[in-house]
């Protein structure tokens, strides 16, 4: 998303507007507080006559994928928001009565778990990538496959789980270069997809949730991720991935802040997850060490490991002690905006210090 115009650097340096009980706090303002400054559209106005009625009647149907959540049937006055939230200045905030985003709802810290010590040991490689879709593949072409390139030249030991971001197919990525044999891949909501090496793992549930929701001053929609739970072929124990592509603006956390942006991440887990499996969530948060969302998340998780594109926005978190984060690497960009990172943890019984 920050591709096409490229975000300013300085847009890193953004912090979370609040704490989730400071927001909440001022989402219980009055709603006729909430009205000043508003205006609904009428018949007779441009903001009505013609960019209302082109996005019910034109847009829409011609152009969905504008339109994220909304439909030809919608409201006159869901369209003006929906105008108004994507930064445009040809219609005002409409009037409607406060509501509580719906991201703040339930937005509480589970309690997490430690995967077990006992059993076999057992080594689980762990990569995440921001493919830059509309650059690397939509313009160029897959510049020669350079992203499947550099995933195949690292795989000395395979991966046993991916997660790309800003990808629209995963086999795109993974035939050119002899991959699909080992990997199934899963192409997520909102440009998210993940893939695991079927020769280890069996698949035994997979999923989508929304967690978040950009910024209006810089908004593409809502924000998911895609979890699957895995069985290893080998040795049983269970692993549960999750995948996701954090709100802008960066550092933000979106519209519910950092910190419910970081409890929707961990409420997957604690929905979906069972006691006693391995956790790893990664992705490219739109979020490094300086917001609310990370900050947050080192309070229940293990911050396996960050890499160095767009101030460490790519992330690992995974519940196995850092002890047993084996190895790391930025494996380079292969021809993304991102550099391509993966760890490798050991669970069960290790001789690890």
């Amino acid at each position: 998303d920050r591709g096409s115009p490229r975000c300013a650097l300085n847009a890193l340096q953004l912090r979370a507007t609040g704490t989730y009980q400071q927001q909440r706090q001022r989402q219980a303002k009055t709603d006729e507080e909430s009205e000043v400054g508003c205006h609904t559209a009428q018949k007779g106005e441009k903001c009505y006559d013609v960019d209302i009625m082109w996005a019910k009647n034109d847009g829409m149907i011609n152009h969905p994928e504008w339109y994220k959540g909304l439909t030809p049937d919608a409201s006159v006055v869901d369209i003006q928001q929906f105008i108004y939230n994507s930064g445009s200045t040809a219609c005002p905030r409409p009037c409607v009565a406060a509501k509580t985003p719906w991201c703040l709802e339930g937005a509480v810290a589970p309690r997490l778990w430690n995967p077990p010590s006992a059993g076999p040991a057992q080594n689980i490689k762990i990569l995440t990538y921001n493919l830059f879709w509309w650059n690397l593949f939509n313009i160029r072409h897959g510049n020669g496959n350079s992203a499947g390139n550099l995933i195949k030249d690292n795989m000395a030991m395979p991966f046993d789980v991916m997660g790309f971001q800003e990808c629209e197919d995963p086999e795109t990525v993974l035939k050119p270069v002899g991959l699909l044999d080992t990997y199934e891949v899963f192409l997520g909501e909102h440009a998210i997809c993940m893939a695991y090496n079927k020769k280890a793992w069996k698949l035994i549930v997979n999923g989508t949730e929304d967690v978040a929701e950009d910024m209006p001053t810089k908004y593409y929609g809502k924000r998911g991720v895609q979890w699957m739970r895995l069985q290893s072929l080998k040795t049983d124990k269970k692993l549960f991935f999750m995948n996701h592509h954090g709100p802008l603006s960066v550092n933000s956390g979106g519209q519910c802040g950092g910190e419910a942006t970081a409890f929707n991440l961990m409420q997957v887990m604690a929905k979906h997850a069972q006691v006693g499996d391995v956790l790893v969530l990664v992705g490219d948060f739109n979020a490094n060490a300086a917001s609310l969302t990370v900050q947050t998340l080192w309070n229940h998780m293990v911050q396996a490991f960050a890499g160095k594109s767009w101030g460490g926005v790519d992330n690992i978190f995974t519940n196995v002690p850092m002890t047993n984060v084996v190895e790391r690497k930025i494996m380079g960009d292969g021809g993304s905006d991102h550099d391509a990172i993966y760890t490798v943890v050991q669970v069960g019984e290790t001789s690890l210090l």
